[in-house]
């Protein structure tokens, strides 16, 4: 359940303050369905340059169980090919 505070947390991030200067690579996974946080979407894709090197964004485009299988096979890749 979102709140105000909660609306209000995010808003006071900024992409510089909490992508900028990690020690490795991130998997960011997106629901391209929801709208209970208007443009976040839009703002991770404009940060996303601020990541290190070999992370990955992914927009999932589904629901439901298709959504949970979609992003489950996301993770078992990115754990995976970062295990090698």
């Amino acid at each position: 359940m979102l709140s105000k505070e909660t609306l209000a947390d995010v808003s006071l991030q900024s992409p510089e303050k909490t992508m900028a200067d990690l020690p490795w690579p991130i998997l960011m996974l997106h629901g391209g369905l929801t709208d209970e946080l208007p443009d976040t979407a839009e703002a991770a894709t404009a940060a996303f340059p601020l990541l290190p090197e070999g992370s990955r964004l992914y927009q999932v485009q589904a629901d439901g169980d298709a959504a949970t299988e979609e992003i489950a096979r996301l993770s078992t890749e990115w754990v995976t090919r970062r295990l090698r």
